[in-house]
């Protein structure tokens, strides 16, 4: 995900503005340029489409997932590659990547790559293209899934994406760089998170942006009430989890919320008990809690289910390490001196702590 782009005041808004060449809710430009060099051509209504725009010199992480989806999905979705660079550069690339890139991929014209999005908007770029043919949605690959899972659950549509949008603007000119009023822009932006969730109560990135900005601004309680009113029976698996781990990497203790992340974390390995990335979040927790053992045979489960990833294995070598070291704590705590008294120091000033990054390009 990239950091959300700066937008200072009314007047830069204004010159930005005509660079958002399609907003939510428009008629996607056809593709009637479009030069197919992979699987046959498609039309952009009649089902949901995956418009990912990329290049040979900014190309996708995402190839292999676009390609599953292509294919799990096939009946209710088409995912769509396109390029506006020269047809000797691209097809040899397209050949290179083989069965990694296996769904529709085509050539199209300058005009009409800007007729979608400014030419200078940073690659790769994902469209979701809705069965009437209406941009419902556009951001960055790392950011589909949570969009995709709930248009095809049909939780969100079109029409609360496009209400949403303005205010997601809003919230990226706000929460973006460094300004003089930075308080009083990120307690306008919080408000503006609290006004995505009265219209959408599941939405991740207004969950995941107003919790992050309750630490910015020390609001313990903002904090605790937004995860505890998130309609946890409605949530998908990947977002439940999603907010766990988000929770998981919060540095100031008094903002994780164990309790209730834990929720989270519980409710994605329930719904989805073969999804390897959920049984590594449930035993982080398990491991917080002191179920060494436990965490560990969950992390054996998450390890057999995908085993190639590299971090499920230092993880669960992480666990057993740690499950070594016990007798030799418990031998060293024996011999700790008690009760030690604490000499006073002369207070010294804590440095300030680093800011925290602000959520890459807030997305409803």
């Amino acid at each position: 995900m990239t950091l959300p782009r700066l937008r200072l005041g009314l007047l830069c808004a204004l010159l930005a503005s005509p660079l958002a060449a399609l907003d939510i809710g428009e008629k996607a430009p056809a593709l009637a340029d479009a030069v197919w060099i992979k699987d046959v051509p498609v039309q952009l209504t009649g089902m949901i489409s995956v418009v990912e725009f990329w290049s040979t010199t900014a190309t996708s992480d995402s190839f292999t997932h676009l390609s599953e989806l292509q294919h799990t999905l096939r009946d209710r979705l088409q995912v769509i590659g396109v390029s506006s660079e020269a047809a000797s550069v691209v097809k040899p690339f397209v050949e290179g990547e083989g069965g990694d890139m296996d769904y529709h991929v085509a050539i199209i014209g300058a005009a009409t790559a800007a007729s979608w999005m400014p030419e200078k908007e940073e690659l790769p770029r994902i469209f979701i293209v809705d069965r009437q043919g209406r941009l419902a949605w556009r951001g960055d690959p790392g950011d589909l899934d949570s969009i995709l899972d709930r248009i095809l659950a049909g939780t969100l549509d079109t029409a609360l994406l496009a209400r949403l949008a303005p205010l997601q603007d809003e919230i990226d000119t706000l929460i973006d760089g460094d300004h003089a009023n930075g308080q009083e822009r990120k307690e306008k932006a919080l408000d503006l998170t609290k006004r995505c969730l009265a219209l959408d109560p599941i939405n991740l990135k207004a969950i995941v942006t107003r919790l992050w900005l309750a630490e910015q601004l020390q609001h313990a309680d903002v904090a605790l009430a937004t995860l505890s009113a998130v309609p946890l029976a409605t949530l998908g698996a990947a977002d439940a989890n999603a907010i766990a781990l988000d929770r998981l990497a919060v540095e100031n203790p008094l903002f994780r919320l164990p309790e209730l992340a834990y929720a989270f974390s519980l409710r994605a390995r329930m719904i989805d008990p073969e999804k390897a990335a959920y049984r590594d979040t449930y035993a982080r927790f398990l491991v917080q809690a002191g179920m060494l053992a436990e965490a560990i045979a969950e992390q054996k489960s998450a390890v057999a289910l995908n085993p190639e990833d590299d971090t499920l294995v230092a993880m669960l070598e992480y666990y057993q390490t740690l499950q070594t070291l016990r007798p030799r704590l418990a031998d060293d705590i024996t011999h700790l001196p008690a009760n030690a008294p604490v000499e006073a120091h002369e207070a010294v000033a804590a440095p300030a702590p680093a800011p925290v990054p602000a959520p890459a390009g807030f997305i409803p």
